[in-house]
């Protein structure tokens, strides 16, 4: 924009933000400018808003100092608004920061436990208005929320804007959503690539498991491959395709149940059943409740089942010696006798601190030793009471142990095929060696002898 009467050109730019005065030197000596003839300038150009008089006023009367563009006016810009964001609470990283316990240790799964904290979003800032040098509002643009939403296993709490874990599982976070996966899945054998895996929900293996690797899941283990001498514990169950060679040292323990095709020089611990397609070899099995190996031998080794043992074949030809347990095993067998001479001794400290009490209440009549007898039979009274706590405690403690491993006379063992010579059963504190081969027979305790009897089948 010009104007054919003064000497300079006026310009208004940056989308009315900001007028400008150039020096248009041919017709420098045609026209003077005041500040009068500025202002009616400005007015019929209605330029209102953030006018510099100081400006005009040294192009008025000091135009040699300029430096030319000059500006005589500026608007306001709009300042826009702040985008929603989001603020994670839960440890993302898959950096283990110190909790390195072997070199297999090579990454942390982002995990998150059921009603967890996982994020929480920041709201949008509107921005504020800006104003031209017309006067005229530039709207500011607003911030945009943040549009990441709930996903799988995952809820909004409008109330705190914040996302909660709706399951134990592993972190995910795309850019339109935050998951919870219950499932931490590898698709090849663990090796230095994956390393040694801890997570809260279920993990699937679609390999080999090699020795020296630890695997840890608050649920379930699936391993499509064969486990070596490595360990495994779920506080589920723990299946495995192939079977395990533990080389007498791979550990599988389990919550629930074990499953597996095979287990050779293993030790196996579970929570209720364990569960073999083919043979069990010269390993330590322990099961509350029962071992089922309807296909497969139990040769060697240690076997221990709180209620039932099924097996087609128990022992082999060459009578290495095999260990069965039915009822509690030998190791709970030690604390039960433990336990019960635990009680007897109290029982029998109980009584002679009952005696001593009716000695010392008649003992008591005697007012030349009342202060002597007073002290004993605070001594006596403290005493009895700690005696019979401890017993209480005992007490408990076999009632725990017989009702988590059954009553023994209730537990049976049954051999589908050949039950060999040389194995060694026990029933709770009773025990029978076989000295011959049989067929089809049937093992359990009546009147405290172990009755072998032939296999009744459908």
């Amino acid at each position: 924009m010009a104007d054919d009467m003064m000497p300079y050109q006026i310009t208004i730019t940056d989308q009315n933000m900001q007028v400008i005065v150039t020096e248009t030197r041919e017709l420098l000596s045609d026209t003077p400018v005041t500040e009068e003839s500025m202002k009616a300038l400005l007015q019929d150009r209605k330029i209102v808003h953030g006018v510099d008089w100081k400006a005009i006023n040294r192009l008025v009367h000091n135009p040699e100092s300029i430096n030319f563009p000059l500006v005589i006016a500026q608007g306001n810009q709009p300042v826009n608004g702040i985008d929603g964001d989001i603020s994670f609470k839960a440890n993302l990283t898959t950096d283990l920061q110190g909790e390195k316990n072997s070199f297999r240790d090579v990454m942390r799964i982002p995990s998150a436990r059921k009603g967890e904290q996982l994020a929480t979003l920041i709201d949008p800032q509107p921005g504020k208005d800006g104003i031209d040098v017309f006067g005229k509002i530039v709207s500011a643009t607003p911030g945009r929320p943040c549009t990441i939403k709930a996903g799988k296993n995952v809820v909004f709490r409008p109330a705190d804007s914040s996302f909660y874990a709706a399951s134990e599982g592993q972190i995910s976070v795309s850019k339109r959503h935050i998951n919870i996966h219950n499932v931490y899945d590898v698709a090849e054998d663990l090796s230095m690539k994956t390393g040694n895996i801890n997570f809260v929900g279920t993990i699937i293996i679609h390999g080999t498991i090699p020795t020296g690797y630890t695997v840890q899941a608050e649920g379930d283990i699936k391993v499509f491959g064969t486990v070596e001498a490595a360990h495994l514990t779920a506080g589920g169950s723990i299946y495995i395709s192939e079977g395990l060679s533990g080389q007498s040292s791979g550990s599988i323990t389990a919550g629930i149940d074990v499953h597996a095709g095979y287990i050779n020089q293993g030790i196996i611990k579970a929570g209720q059943d364990i569960y073999v397609d083919k043979s069990i070899i010269h390993s330590t099995c322990e099961a509350k409740n029962n071992i089922y190996c309807h296909k497969g031998s139990i040769i060697g080794g240690h076997i221990s089942a709180g209620s039932t043992l099924e097996v087609k074949d128990l022992g082999n030809r060459m009578n290495s010696l095999t260990k069965v347990y039915l009822g509690p095993d030998q190791s709970e067998l030690e604390r039960i006798t433990t336990l019960t001479e635990q009680q007897a001794d109290l029982i029998e400290t109980l009584e002679k601190l009952t005696l001593l009490g009716d000695k010392l209440a008649n003992a008591g009549k005697n007012d030349s030793q009342s202060d002597k007898i007073s002290v004993m039979k605070l001594k006596q009274k403290k005493s009895y009471a700690q005696t019979k706590q401890k017993l209480a405690h005992v007490e408990k403690e076999l009632y725990e142990v017989n009702t988590m491993y059954g009553n023994e006379e209730k537990a049976c063992l049954n051999v589908f095929g050949t039950l060999y010579r040389n194995v060694v059963a026990h029933f709770g504190k009773y025990a029978e060696t076989i000295q011959h081969d049989r067929k089809a027979v049937q093992l359990r305790l009546l009147n405290r002898d172990i009755l072998i009897q032939p296999l009744q089948t459908d």
